[in-house]
């Protein structure tokens, strides 16, 4: 009846109805759409004389005024069309152009001259565009270049003018996707598929309350008792997304204003669980507090032990690094050497007349290169010497291998041992703090360098291994070419003050396992074969829990 309106075939199916219905009367009609409406209307004299009648899914001014004057009554809409442009204007009030969506139908012609009417009063600030003669594929091309300060406006989309008929939703997206301005309609159902929003009519609401007055007149009750009832807006709606991509702000949203599709932050998406989980945590420790007093004391001890093992991981961080002293001199008088030795050749070179701008150039070149490598140096030496508090955050793991291995480079140069890294394929991210893992890996390292000390130059080769291991974690292990380990020393070389350096204190260890523990990890010793150990930790993904 929409799509396909033809008035010449209205009384054939009149008749047909009217002998189909001699054999079969239904206890209520309820035409949806206003040519349905006025179909009804036209012949319910003839076809449901007696039968309730509830009209919905349309405006009530597109039926005659006598609809409901028998045993009828209607649930739709009542359309302030003016209203359309007021939430346009609302939004972006430079707009200056709208092109209004409509297609070829006699329903859709009726509702161009009812739009035209009501939106006469804004003529002298908005020019209106109507696309009534055009096919779809013109409509796409049209709002696809649309000139700046520009809306779109859809209001019924069933047939176009080449006959080809439509899904609005389907036509609403396919709009939006080629659009170069907002575009906005009628209903609530379609904030999400591509309008950006305002007082929208409520579609759905509108179904589900004529199916209620259905299911009660059906069930007995007389339709006198429903009176023509008129489903209007509700508050005003909006897309953020839209509002976001046509950089409309919400200070120019009406108060009251609800907005849907909002990227929500991590505070306000988990809200609830932060609330529940700050609940139970402080119910359990008023719980705890009553019923374990003695736990306070206990805690304070915890606390005590933690800040002496923090304390004393830091020593041993800044002892092992003591011991990398002398490398880490040298390593920094390279640099400056160099500064010194290309400071004296640009004396040299300005004392000569004769000299090339050019090659002081490529001295003060090299003068910077080598200052920066000292600076980095250096600051990969006081990150590892500040004493900070344990943060666990992102970290990337082949970072903090590359930054340990340089710091120990010399001291391998000196010692005659090569380092070599395997890196497995997309490493991911773990999770814990750089410099107390650094200090692991530092441990492990130098341990791998003096377990090599009796062992010929030519063998004295360290590998670092990374994966992620069959549970998802992180796992790194650093190989060495050593005298390896005795089978009772492979747990306690993990035991404090347990060593077999001649001047060692026996703690780094022990503070490693602590580190990694802390962690949610584990650090473990195996031997090699035929020679050497391998020592093995691992660290949760970020995002794993431990």
């Amino acid at each position: 009846m929409a799509r396909y309106a033809q008035p010449d075939l209205e009384e054939p199916f009149a008749e047909f109805l009217h002998k189909r219905l001699g054999k079969w009367q239904p206890d209520l009609v309820v035409p949806v759409g206003s040519p349905a409406g006025r179909f009804v209307a036209k012949f319910r004299n003839q076809l449901f004389p007696q039968t309730p009648i509830v009209y919905t899914g349309m405006d009530r001014r597109t039926l005659p005024p006598d609809a409901f004057a028998n045993n009828a009554t209607f649930v739709g809409e009542d359309f302030k069309l003016a209203g359309l442009v007021e939430d346009i204007l609302q939004l972006a009030p430079d707009t200056n152009h709208i092109v209004v969506i409509l297609g070829a139908t006699p329903l859709e012609r009726y509702w161009t001259a009812a739009f035209r009417d009501a939106f006469e009063p804004f003529a002298d600030r908005v020019r209106f565009t109507w696309v009534n003669d055009l096919s779809f594929d013109q409509m796409q091309e049209l709002v696809s270049k649309l000139p700046p300060h520009s809306f779109v406006l859809l209001g019924l989309l069933l047939r176009d003018a080449s006959g080809v008929t439509h899904n609005e939703d389907d036509a609403l997206q396919r709009l939006h996707a080629v659009a170069n301005a907002p575009i906005n309609g009628l209903y609530q159902n379609q904030v999400g598929l591509g309008i950006v929003g305002g007082h929208l009519y409520q579609g759905e609401l509108e179904g589900q309350e004529a199916a209620r007055v259905a299911i009660r007149i059906l069930r007995g009750e007389p339709i006198s008792n429903f009176p023509p009832k008129i489903i209007g807006t509700l508050g005003p709606r909006y897309d953020w997304r839209e509002l976001q991509r046509w950089n409309i702000s919400e200070n120019r949203l009406p108060p009251g204003s609800t907005i849907e599709f909002r990227q929500r932050s991590i505070w306000r998406k988990y809200l609830g669980w932060i609330v529940g989980g700050l609940t139970m945590i402080c119910l359990q420790s008023v719980m705890i507090a009553l019923m374990f007093v003695q736990r306070r004391y206990r805690q304070r001890i915890q606390a005590d032990l933690r800040r002496n093992q923090d304390a004393l991981a830091h020593i041993t961080r800044t002892t092992t690094l003591n011991g990398l002293a002398s490398s880490i001199a040298h390593e920094v008088n390279q640099p400056l050497t160099a500064i010194l030795c290309n400071a004296q050749a640009a004396q040299n070179f300005l004392a000569d007349e004769s000299f090339k701008i050019e090659d002081v150039r490529e001295i003060l070149q090299d003068i910077i290169t080598d200052d920066r490598r000292a600076g980095e140096v250096i600051s990969r030496l006081r990150a590892m010497v500040k004493k900070e508090d344990i943060t666990f955050r992102s970290i990337d793991v082949l970072d903090v291998i590359r930054e340990t291995v340089l710091l120990v480079n010399s001291d391998a140069v000196l010692r005659n041992v090569r380092v070599s890294v395997d890196v497995g394929a997309t490493l991911p991210h773990a999770r814990g703090d750089k410099v107390q893992l650094q200090q692991v890996v530092l441990n492990l390292l130098v341990n791998a360098f003096e377990a090599m000390k009796d062992v010929p130059v030519e063998e004295r080769e360290v590998l670092i291994r990374t994966e992620v291991d069959d549970a998802g974690m992180v796992h790194i292990a650093i190989k060495d070419c050593g005298v390896g380990l005795t089978s009772d020393s492979l747990e306690k070389v993990f035991q404090p003050f347990h060593t077999t350096k001649y001047n060692g204190l026996g703690i780094g260890l022990s503070i490693s396992r602590s580190i990694i523990e802390a962690h949610g990890g584990r650090l473990w010793a195996e031997n090699n074969s035929p020679k050497g150990a391998t020592f093995h930790f691992t660290v949760p993904v970020n995002g794993q829990t431990a």
